[in-house]
This record gives structure tokens, C-alpha cells and sequence, in this order.
């Protein structure tokens, strides 16, 4: 509009006589033809998907950040009370370091039409802003319903598309913030995971540790944090690792570890036990013999919840490993601990010898066993 008026008044200023008479009609027809059509249907058809452009382009995140889309609320007062303070609790809990952006639009998701539906709606909401999720719900009189909606994939499946959030006092303020804090923890996981997935363990680090640092999470969303912190810290760590990031990584997995088996979550916590062997196998600093027996122990432990008849392949994994660990000894009792490792393997070649499914992996052992058994002859020879 003002290129437009701009342009009229260079025109009248470059006119004169009769040649301003046709440009004050022609101004009052465009004039009238405008305002017959602000009044038309064909306004909205033709400048209202222009003008909400315009305004989603000013709200638009940048690519390089996660945006955190705030919809209007449904049932909301009529100064969008319960948007604003969503808005604001949300950039309370940023810090300043935080590459999270929280902007808030007029638009309402209403649940009433199906939630796959609802959600579906967020999702397209939340594309046309570049947002990373969208927060959306119902209000009915002192209760939220919140939902969380997320826009774009990362490379974590376990990250769930949408969390289970059950209604929350809007005017117990601790209960708010414990809300609060689960769309700033997704952010930071969802960027941890972007980092790790292209190797980027240190900046993947910073994320995770924010993410940690986060209050109110389940439980079950901080353990998996503490694996994905090891794992960070073991491939940041070389020899001979004066900042203990080795250590340090131990120290997570086994955190992990007795959180999984406080919960009774025997699988997770059978996997985590076979994560810390791994780890402590692989140490490559302090001693080799302890580092090894460690391994062996949490290895052994891993065997009760692994029972060979109701998960075999995992049971034949863990004693394979267990030979490979046994093979690794460095002791006196070399012979002994050899023994030890055919054992091992034997056991594992009950499963993968299976005569109805035969698994490639009987190969693989079958070249341990021989190569065990060639030393256990070397050393009868002596």
C-alpha cells in the first residue's frame, strides 16, 4: 500500500490540467472497486491466504533452531490468559545459551474433531512455522489438557511422537512448571540426537547434559539420557584420558544400570549390565586383569535374566562374549582360562547349530573354538 500511494503521488506531482482530473477518477474507481471488495467473499479468497503469509513469515523459526509453537488454547479467555503464560514459563525456563525459540500464534487446535486428526492438524501447523513440536490443549475451568505434538523427525525412534500428559492444575504453579519442563527436555534430546547420529559427540553432549538437567521428567526418559551421555563420553575419550571420561561413562552406564533394575525392567537393565561388560572390556586404561573380570561379572550377571529357553539368541551372544573375554585373559592360568572360553563358545554353538534354523553365526564361533583349541595343543606340548 504505500509503494502504491508513493507511486500516485509522484504522479500528481508530475501532472498537471486534465491529466490530474483522469488520475483523481482513476484513484476513486480503485478506491471503490477495493472497498466493495474488502466486503466480498473474494477478499478472503484473495488477499487473506496473502496477508496470513506475511504474518506466519514474521513468527517463521529460524532452521538452525528448534522452535517451540504456543496455539491458542481452547476455551481460553478472551486475553489469551493461559497462551501467555504457557509462553512465559517457557522462556523462563530457557537459558540464555539455549539454541530454543518460543513464539505463540492465534491459531486453536481443537481435539473435538479426533485426536489422530487433531494432531495431524498441529503437525501442518507447526511445518508452515518451521517449528520443531507444537503445544496445543483444552481448558475446562480450573484444568488444562495439554498436548505436545511433534513436527519434525529426528533420529532417535524411541523418541514417541506425542507424550501422554495427563490435565494439569492451571493454578498450582509447581504442577505448571513440571509441564513446562517436558517440551524443553524434548528439544534437547531431539537436538542431542541430530548431533549423535552425525558423530558430533561434544556438541550431542551438551545436549543430553541439558537435557538431564531439566526437573519433573520421568524416570524412565533420564535413564535412557545417562546411556546416550556414556556413549558420548566413551567416543570423546582417548588415552590416556586425564579427564576420566572414561570413568565418567562407567559411571552413567551403571547409574543406568541401577535404575533399570530398581524398576524391575529386567531387559533393559540384562542390556545395560551387558553395555557395562562391553565398556569395561574394551577399557584401555588400569588394569587389564580387573578390567576384564569386571566384564566377566556383568556378563554373568546379564545370564539371569537371558534364560536360554526364552531368549536364546541373546543367551548365545552373551556366553560368545564371554569366551571372547575369557580368551583375553592375562594370566598364569592361561590354559585354564582357555578352557574356560571353548566352554563358553560350545554353549553358544547350541543355539546357533540349531539343526531346523542354523544361524551365519555358527561360523564366526566355529573359528574361535578352533583357534582356542590349536593354543590348548601349543601349550599340552610344552
Amino acid at each position: 500500500m504505500k509503494e502504491l500511494w508513493d507511486a500516485v503521488q509522484w504522479l500528481w506531482r508530475n501532472t498537471t490540467g486534465g491529466l490530474r482530473l483522469v488520475l483523481i477518477i482513476v484513484v476513486c474507481l480503485v478506491g471503490l472497486a477495493w472497498l466493495a471488495l474488502a466486503h466480498s467473499d473474494k477478499w478472503k479468497v484473495i488477499f487473506k491466504p496473502i496477508a496470513d503469509a506475511r504474518r506466519r513469515n514474521k513468527y517463521k523459526f529460524l532452521k538452525d533452531s528448534l522452535g517451540i509453537l504456543v496455539l491458542r488454547i481452547v476455551a481460553d479467555d478472551k486475553r489469551d490468559s493461559l497462551q501467555a503464560k504457557l509462553i512465559a514459563e517457557l522462556n523462563n525456563a530457557l537459558d540464555d545459551q539455549s539454541n530454543i525459540q518460543v513464539r505463540g500464534y492465534k491459531l486453536v487446535v481443537d481435539e473435538s474433531i479426533g485426536l489422530v486428526q487433531a494432531h495431524k492438524l498441529a503437525r501442518d501447523i507447526g511445518e508452515k512455522f518451521n517449528a520443531f513440536l507444537v503445544i496445543w490443549g483444552n481448558r475446562a475451568g480450573g484444568l488444562f489438557y495439554p498436548r505436545v505434538t511433534f513436527v519434525r523427525k529426528t533420529d532417535e525412534e524411541g523418541l514417541k511422537i506425542k507424550h501422554i500428559l495427563g490435565e494439569k492444575m492451571i493454578d498450582d504453579i509447581g504442577v505448571f512448571r513440571g509441564f513446562i519442563e517436558m517440551p524443553i527436555f524434548l528439544a534437547h534430546l531431539a537436538l542431542g540426537f541430530t548431533h549423535y547420529a552425525h558423530e558430533h559427540f561434544r556438541h550431542a553432549l551438551d545436549q543430553f547434559e541439558r537435557a538431564l538437567a531439566r526437573e519433573s521428567i520421568p524416570p524412565e526418559e533420564v535413564t535412557k539420557v545417562r546411556i546416550y551421555i556414556a556413549n558420548c563420553l566413551w567416543n570423546l575419550a582417548t588415552p590416556p584420558d586425564t579427564e576420566g571420561l572414561f570413568n565418567k561413562a562407567i559411571d552413567y552406564a551403571k547409574q543406568a544400570a541401577a535404575e533399570y533394575e530398581s524398576r524391575n525392567e529386567n531387559q533393559e537393565w540384562a542390556w545395560t549390565l551387558n553395555y557395562l561388560a562391553s565398556g569395561f572390556r574394551d577399557l584401555p586404561t588400569g588394569d587389564r586383569r580387573r578390567n576384564l573380570q569386571a566384564a566377566i561379572e556383568y556378563n554373568t550377571k546379564a545370564l539371569a535374566v537371558y534364560d536360554v529357553s526364552t531368549s536364546p539368541l541373546k543367551w548365545a551372544d552373551t556366553q560368545e562374549v564371554l569366551g571372547d573375554t575369557y580368551g583375553q585373559m592375562p594370566t598364569e592360568n592361561r590354559a585354564e582360562n582357555l578352557r574356560e572360553a571353548r566352554d563358553h563358545y560350545n554353549k553358544a554353538l547350541e543355539i546357533y547349530c540349531d539343526p531346523f534354523f542354523p544361524y551365519p553365526e555358527q561360523y564366526r564361533v566355529w573359528d574361535k573354538v578352533k583357534k582356542v583349541e590349536n593354543e590348548l595343543t601349543k601349550l599340552e606340548r610344552r
